[in-house]
């Protein structure tokens, strides 16, 4: 539970392979997988994300005190998340991805540089989309009546000094 904003996140199921400890506190692991997992978001835009299945590689757990000192820590060098659900209490359409795969390159200290996000399975209702309602049937009639799924791939550098993400593709 985070003490600024009473966020939670439940993990019914957590496997850590080769846990290590760490002189600084904290330990580190070659892997970690995650199932059923539940992400509440009590803060002003409160909304809920479940994620069926998960995995991370490279993990570093931080001591409190390294976290506290440095809430950007990066714990992983990659995730991957499976059949992912999201609904905000401020937006009425739901969000459902298939996957989501990052990889950050050059973690140096726990700070990553270069890194890449594939998404895939996006689903995007038809109905839930800002569209006129000309374009709604013109849709329609092209045979367009399902979601569209899509994904995509983004490449890029994470400036920690910065807080800046450059998009070098996408």
């Amino acid at each position: 539970t985070s003490a600024e904003d009473g966020s939670t996140a439940e993990i019914p199921e957590l496997v850590i392979v080769n846990p290590v400890a760490r002189a600084e506190g904290g330990f580190t692991a070659d892997s970690m997988t995650f199932n059923n997992t539940r992400l509440i978001n009590q803060g002003e835009d409160a909304e809920t994300v479940l994620v069926a299945e998960g995995s991370a590689t490279g993990v570093i757990i931080a001591s409190p005190a390294e976290i506290k000192a440095n809430p950007r820590f990066a714990p992983i060098t990659s995730i991957d998340l499976r059949n992912i659900a999201g609904q905000s209490e401020t937006s009425e359409f739901p969000v459902n991805i298939g996957s989501l795969h990052v990889e950050f390159a050059n973690v140096v200290d726990g700070q990553p540089s270069d890194m890449r996000m594939v998404m895939e399975g996006i689903v995007l209702p038809i109905e839930d989309l800002d569209l006129e309602p000309e374009l709604v049937g013109a849709l329609s009639q092209m045979g367009y009546t399902e979601p569209f799924v899509v994904g995509f791939t983004l490449d890029g550098a994470y400036a920690e000094d910065a807080d800046m993400l450059t998009v070098r593709s996408i």
